[in-house]
């Protein structure tokens, strides 16, 4: 159970790190 808890929440920083990606990359777009 803890694993599987650790490996839920590494999913989410993975993707909190991509959305950031995303907002940076649409900025230079954008731009």
């Amino acid at each position: 159970m803890g694993l599987q808890k650790l490996s839920e929440t590494k999913r989410q920083i993975g993707e909190v790190k991509v959305d950031n990606e995303v907002e940076v990359t649409s900025l230079i777009l954008i731009r």
